[in-house]
């Protein structure tokens, strides 16, 4: 096959940020970049450019600015990015107050959902607020064991809001749900809720029954959250909920 399957229109192109970005280093440049295999040319021999430049176009919000965009470029690995910067993930990609759609889910049974960024950011800050009052801080991790939906995203901006580090597990990973809880345990120093659905096109079922702690001083029962009373371990809680 040859030729593309879909090509957008002349309209499309000249109003994408893509086109827009491209003036913008143009401008900063002096240089002419005709067509994208310019531009990407040019953004690999000059990286450090090429960041600072897309660092100010997409307007990255941060409370402390990097002064260069990578130190050590060519070191791989030992390369740094903005070096100094701190800035939240959640804050950036949940700025917009609108009603336009910010996620489009198409389930697997074959409906759609639309989620404006109004309502990723209200659900958001639902679950957010939920976090704080299980006093999860900056650096904890969060897993989830969650399908691809938009609750499994929502759940991951929640967490970087607050700092707190997010992994995640698809059902879609073939693994036994107590393999899944092992795995989490290993990796996850604090565990905030481990959320799964039922129905699924296989028809595993869900055996596990009783879950604990990193340092298996608690067993704890389904649907039910605790703190591990072991001085020497920090697990602060082990749910899960089966909807």
């Amino acid at each position: 096959m040859t030729a593309p399957l879909w090509r957008p229109s002349d309209i499309a192109i000249e109003q994408s940020q893509m086109t827009q970005f491209t003036r913008t280093v143009e401008q900063a440049t002096d240089l002419a970049l005709d067509n994208y295999n310019a531009l990407h040319a040019w953004s690999i021999k000059n990286p450090g450019e090429f960041w600072a430049l897309f660092w100010d176009f997409a307007q990255i919000k941060a409370s402390i600015d990097a002064p260069v965009a990578v130190t050590n470029a060519d070191a791989f690995p030992g390369a740094q990015w903005f070096v100094g910067a701190r800035f939240n993930f959640a804050e950036n990609l949940l700025r917009e107050r609108s009603d336009r759609i910010a996620l489009t889910a198409l389930l697997e049974n074959g409906s759609r959902r639309e989620y404006t960024y109004n309502t990723v950011y209200d659900n958001t800050a639902k679950i957010a607020q939920h976090l704080k009052h299980l006093e999860i801080q900056p650096g904890d991790r969060i897993a989830g064991w969650l399908p691809n939906i938009p609750e499994t995203a929502i759940a991951m901006l929640a967490t970087s809001s607050l700092g707190g580090v997010w992994s995640s597990c698809s059902l879609g990973a073939s693994l036994a749900a107590h393999q899944v809880v092992v795995l989490f345990l290993v990796h996850c120093a604090r565990v905030a809720a481990l959320l799964c659905r039922r129905r699924r096109r296989r028809r595993t079922p869900l055996r596990l029954r009783r879950i604990g702690c990193t340092c298996g001083t608690i067993p704890l029962r389904l649907g039910r959250s605790s703190s591990c009373p072991a001085p020497e371990c920090d697990a602060l809680i082990i749910k899960l909920v089966v909807v």
